[in-house]
């Protein structure tokens, strides 16, 4: 017996014998439009992959996401928070305590400021939980100006500690520069 069969015998056993979990930080799609009382059918919505099959339902909120949805369920696929960019909101859909304002610049005046959503484009945010602190997730994101192109001067990062509000979180760094 050579040393690549025990190493492919244990890992065999292993993947069979062991319980694998998954982590399910992207269960939970926001989508949508702002929902208005006065036009039924139009609005947000939910994509649910932690039903099978995949659970579709309408849940009304104010944040419109345009180009950008970015929500984070925790590691059992429950929704903890999401932003559009604009601004972070927690799992009960009302803005996060110091979450507003995200990504300073013209555009966020020209679109934010208005009432909809950040024009900054398509994957322009990214939430990562923090590995050694189970309550702080890094949003990392960028803003973007308009001139003659659309460009991207600054990619920034702002902090979300959950350990705040009863678990509904709290921005306690916003818009810190990470890359110019």
């Amino acid at each position: 017996i050579n040393m690549k069969s025990i190493t492919f015998v244990s890992l065999l056993f292993f993947t069979y014998s062991a319980k694998i979990y998954c982590q399910k930080y992207d269960y939970i799609w926001t989508m949508g439009y702002g929902s208005f009382p006065s036009t039924p059918g139009f609005g947000s919505f939910d994509f649910n992959f932690n039903k099978k099959p995949l659970e579709i339902t309408p849940h009304p909120r104010q944040m419109d996401f345009f180009l950008m949805s970015n929500p984070i369920s925790d590691s059992d696929g429950q929704l903890l928070f999401y932003s559009n960019g604009c601004y972070v909101a927690n799992k009960e859909d009302y803005l996060m305590e110091k979450g507003d304002h995200l990504n300073p610049g013209s555009l966020y005046d020209e679109t934010c400021a208005q009432g909809t959503d950040y024009l900054g484009g398509c994957q322009s945010m990214l939430i990562l939980p923090c590995p050694d602190s189970p309550n702080i997730y890094y949003i990392f994101h960028k803003t973007a100006e308009i001139g003659l192109y659309t460009i991207a001067p600054m990619l920034f990062r702002t902090v979300v500690d959950l350990s705040y509000n009863g678990g509904l979180g709290k921005v306690t760094k916003k818009n810190v520069p990470v890359m110019n």
